[in-house]
């Protein structure tokens, strides 16, 4: 398949995802990874930076990341699923391993948070207490991850020519943060007033952050993480990565 294939048929994929249900998705999902395996991750992402680069036009749709993230729409048990494979455990040590530890990790406490924030109608002050160390817990974890990735490992992806993607991701993990914040919020306020919050002070994170996060999490492993490694080839060099992720902390 040449170049111009390939092209042509992922902008026929993210023109097909811009109306396209669930089961289509997810059979989208399948087929992007799979091309993804077959052209490489570095000319995959090469190639989807180029694309959004130009003036492809979709009915209705004024910018063309949407639907090219609609393709990676999966839910947070399909999620848990696909990390339990473990793509990356042959790697060891790694920087890309430890990363993909974090989302394993954070997606089980993800789930776990979740669960208990559907049912918060009615539960005692301590109960309330328990989820908010919960989502203290996962915030914390969550924030170590984006900022090794964000001071750490971006910077030398950016210096090897990659930009496009890691600048999306940052603006993700921006968006990601204040849900975050947002969230703490309704467990501040629940404790100035003592008062139990409702499940739906929660629907913003459990409609749109989990969604989201889920969805970034499904391209950083099998997109960005496989990209990286061919981005950057020099062992010193993730060697450097590593050595700077045992360094970040929270302020």
């Amino acid at each position: 398949m040449s170049a111009f294939d390939i092209r042509e048929k992922f902008i026929g994929f993210i023109k097909t995802a811009s109306t396209a249900n669930k089961e289509e998705l997810k059979s989208l999902r399948r087929m992007v990874v799979a091309v993804v395996e077959t052209i490489g991750a570095k000319n995959f992402v090469t190639l989807t930076a180029d694309i959004l680069k130009k003036d492809l036009y979709i009915e209705g749709c004024n910018d063309m990341r949407q639907p090219l993230k609609r393709i990676f729409t999966i839910s947070l048990e399909e999620l848990r699923q696909d990390l339990s494979n473990d793509i990356y455990a042959g790697l060891g040590e790694h920087p890309i391993h430890l990363l993909s530890i974090d989302h394993r990790d954070n997606i089980e406490r993800l789930a776990a948070l979740n669960s208990s924030l559907e049912k918060t109608d009615g539960i005692s002050n301590e109960d309330l207490w328990d989820i908010r160390d919960k989502f203290n817990s996962y915030r914390i974890e969550l924030e170590l991850h984006i900022k090794k990735e964000e001071e750490v490992l971006f910077p030398l992806l950016e210096a090897q020519g990659m930009s496009e993607h890691p600048d999306s991701l940052k603006k993700e993990h921006k968006e990601f943060k204040e849900i975050l914040t947002e969230t703490s919020g309704v467990f501040t306020d629940a404790a100035a007033k003592r008062l139990c919050p409702k499940s739906e002070s929660f629907t913003k994170f459990i409609k749109e952050f989990i969604p989201a996060i889920s969805n970034h999490i499904f391209r950083e492993t099998h997109i960005f993480y496989p990209a990286a490694l061919e981005f950057i080839t020099d062992k010193g060099q993730w060697n450097d990565v590593k050595k700077g992720f045992g360094l970040i902390q929270i302020k």
